[in-house]
């Protein structure tokens, strides 16, 4: 699975960090789906007592800690150039937000 992103720029159209994390959001509802787990199942492999912080994240309402991203990767067979692609979206909007470039 590869993440379809793309920064802001490339696209023409100014997003928000939500529209950010909403998209992102999906990609890891759709990488847990395709790997025929349920929030639960990855929750307790991540630690986590229940679902909840999972289903925050694929609503867009926070994102994975770094320290979980390798345990994801293995988890949702994914490539890392996926994940990465992901990370760095949101890092580059932070960054442009901080310098005014957008």
């Amino acid at each position: 699975m590869m993440f379809s992103g793309g920064s802001s720029r490339k696209s023409g159209q100014k997003k928000s960090i939500q529209d950010l994390r909403k998209k992102h959001g999906q990609f890891w509802r759709e990488a847990r789906e395709s790997a025929r787990l349920t929030q639960q199942e990855v929750a307790a492999v991540l630690g986590y007592k229940s679902g909840q912080f999972i289903s925050n994240v694929e609503s867009g309402r926070c994102r994975f800690p770094e320290s979980q991203l390798p345990k994801l990767q293995k988890l949702y067979a994914l490539k890392a150039a996926a994940i990465l692609e992901v990370v760095l979206e949101e890092e580059e909007w932070a960054l442009r937000q901080a310098f005014g470039l957008d």
